[in-house]
């Protein structure tokens, strides 16, 4: 596995972590800004700074992971609009030797592929990223004002199609009004001079 895992007992701590043939050095004095997903009580998500300890057992040691460099599975999607890969809302739920699994939010041609990347460390944070209730319900609202907006067009097409149909008899009755049934289908009479 790539991943490395450390703790920083304080602030002045640098960590050395042995990646394959190489060292990652974390500074333990950054600070660690972290976003936290939207959850059934926080539905707007937030976020927060996280800082080790300035001394070795004033506070709670800052648990950090390191990414070793090398490869690293992707998941991506053919984008049409760019004619190329992408990887926007697509992520590695899992990986082995042979397979990768993807997790992406929406629908089209997939691939897995592999990519060079440097080493990355963080501060971890675990969270479930499974969809909440507010995931749901927010989906369940974006199809219904789809829905909505459907019916709407469909209410206002009918509605078009009824005035077009009174205007049509409208126009008739004015024009049988104006120009009586028997004026229009009479013959032109002809008139004679006699001298």
């Amino acid at each position: 596995e790539n991943v490395r895992h450390g703790k920083c007992l304080n602030s002045s701590q640098i960590l050395k972590l042995d990646c394959n043939s190489s060292v990652v050095e974390f500074n333990c004095s950054l600070p660690q800004f972290v976003e936290f997903p939207p959850d059934e009580l926080n539905p707007a998500g937030s976020n927060r700074t996280f800082y080790a300890p300035k001394v070795t057992g004033d506070g709670e040691p800052l648990a950090v992971t390191v990414t070793c460099p090398g490869r690293v599975p992707e998941c991506k999607f053919w984008d049409a609009n760019i004619s190329d890969w992408a990887g926007d809302g697509c992520t590695v739920a899992s990986y082995t030797n042979s397979s990768i699994t993807c997790e992406c939010t929406h629908l089209t041609d997939f691939a897995g592929a592999t990519g060079d990347v440097g080493s990355t460390a963080g501060s971890v944070v675990e969270m479930g990223l499974a969809l909440s209730l507010t995931d749901l319900l927010n989906a369940l609202t974006v199809l219904i004002t789809l829905l909505l907006a459907l019916a709407l067009f469909a209410a206002l097409w009918a509605r078009g199609v009824m005035d077009d149909k009174a205007d049509e008899r409208d126009r008739h009755a004015l024009r049988e009004a104006v120009l009586p049934g028997d004026t229009v289908k009479k013959e032109p009479t002809k008139m004679s001079r006699t001298t």
